[in-house]
């Protein structure tokens, strides 16, 4: 083999190597940012809230954090699930602050990990009269928004919430424990 080729080949080797050492890094980042979204087994340790002021039941204001899943298993959702959320909440709490949107995806989210509700996230969705845009046409006017999907991912990871799984407008529901009015929704416990 003459010396030319030896250094062709060389050459092409190192590139080809050179090449995968970028595509691991990458790869390697991008896997390492999402570590505890894709990791079923992975527990949340650390928790940060900003108080929020909500209104409660006895019309007077109060700061509070919001209680959170502290140390709830992480489950990784599908696209489908996020999606369905997402639409629904979309349904459900449109005009609503991004406070008010988040409670809503925990009162799904929450109703799944519940003795009291169907374990699966379009059982809960579909359970009869559970949402009202699921049985009066609001769902056929409504589309799905990245930024709900992401809030979406965000709660499963951690929520504002872990209590809620009752939400009305304009009043407590005639279910659950009242907790606290965000917007337009009153929401409630077991």
């Amino acid at each position: 083999m003459n010396i030319k080729r030896y250094i062709k080949l060389v050459s092409c080797l190192m590139a080809i190597v050179v090449l995968f050492v970028i595509v691991g890094i990458i790869t390697n980042s991008k896997d390492n940012s999402t570590n505890v979204k894709n990791n079923p087994n992975a527990k949340l340790t650390t928790v940060t809230t900003t108080p929020v002021s909500i209104k409660t039941n006895t019309s007077e204001t109060v700061t509070k954090h919001p209680t959170l899943a502290k140390t709830a298993d992480v489950k990784l959702l599908s696209d489908e699930e996020i999606n369905l959320i997402a639409l629904v909440t979309m349904g459900e709490a449109e005009g609503e602050s991004e406070l008010g949107k988040r409670l809503v995806i925990d009162t799904i989210l929450n109703r799944v990990d519940s003795d009291g509700f169907p374990d699966t996230i379009v059982d809960v969705i579909y359970q009869p009269n559970a949402f009202e845009s699921m049985w009066n046409g609001r769902l056929d006017r409504c589309y799905i928004m990245d930024d709900i999907c992401e809030l979406v991912r965000e709660e499963s990871v951690q929520r504002q919430n872990s209590k809620v799984v009752f939400f009305c407008a304009y009043s407590f529901s005639d279910y659950g424990t009242p907790l606290f009015q965000i917007g337009n929704h009153y929401f409630s416990s077991m």
